[in-house]
């Protein structure tokens, strides 16, 4: 029940970071219920080790030693993903004091103090309403929550599987409307090219004949020639009015 209850509340921990950076409510983890097991594993880990034999340990040891451990197995979590799924689930390689993008100084000190907060504060008072309930009610609460984890685990696990079959059916999508559009942008390139140069032929072809019709009527003399070389477009703006 306490493996359950801390990866509900790593739920809540990581849902509540997605709200305040992406402003919505995004299903963190990979499995569809409100549960994160990593944060289960990682505090029952931590618990065993830390608290199991009421020593009472100093606040550092405790973050220290609560940060080396989740530490340790994000790192072999992320690991084991990437070997089965072949994706990185998460990359840290952007953080500072990053060890190859798996694990960083950042989630170190949040797990150094979700470490201390867990061992001396929530685990027992967690613990001190739990042994106020049956006992026969505890079993059947960790057993109805085992099999849905389970079956949340077998059906997570399949879809994760499965989607980088349909990521790479998305790829090919892409890529065929990639080459469908550069084809048509070339194709209205060739179009524009041939439209301009035709343009161009014809502006060349009024060019010839306005000028062999201001030689014809003799318009103008040598100093009419001279402003209009100097400035071109006043011919230009006559001849477009």
């Amino acid at each position: 029940v306490c493996f359950f209850f801390m990866c509900f509340v790593g739920w809540i921990w990581e849902v509540s970071l997605s709200m305040i950076s992406y402003g919505c409510f995004v299903n963190r983890g990979v499995l569809h219920g409100p549960w994160i097991p990593i944060y289960g594993f990682g505090a029952m880990l931590v618990i065993v080790l830390f608290d199991i034999q009421q020593v009472n340990y100093p606040i550092y040891t405790l973050f220290i030693s609560g940060g080396v451990v989740a530490c340790l197995l994000e790192y072999i979590t992320s690991y084991v993903m990437e070997k089965l799924f072949h994706r990185r689930w998460w990359d840290y390689s952007q953080k500072a004091f990053n060890l190859n993008g798996r694990v960083c100084l950042e989630g170190f000190i949040c797990f150094g103090l979700f470490s201390v907060v867990a061992i001396d504060y929530v685990q027992p008072f967690f613990t001190s309403k739990l042994l106020l309930v049956d006992e026969n009610i505890l079993f059947v609460l960790s057993g109805v929550l085992s099999v849905l984890f389970i079956v949340d685990t077998i059906v997570s696990t399949h879809v994760a599987l499965d989607i980088e079959k349909k990521l790479e059916l998305v790829k090919q999508v892409l890529e065929e409307s990639e080459n469908r559009l550069i084809a048509n942008i070339e194709e209205k390139q060739n179009e524009a090219r041939a439209y301009i140069e035709k343009q161009r032929l014809e502006w060349q072809k009024q060019q010839i004949v306005l000028k062999s019709l201001i030689r014809q009527k003799k318009l103008f003399k040598y100093g009419h020639w001279r402003l209009i070389r100097a400035f071109p477009d006043l011919l230009k703006r006559k001849k477009d009015e």
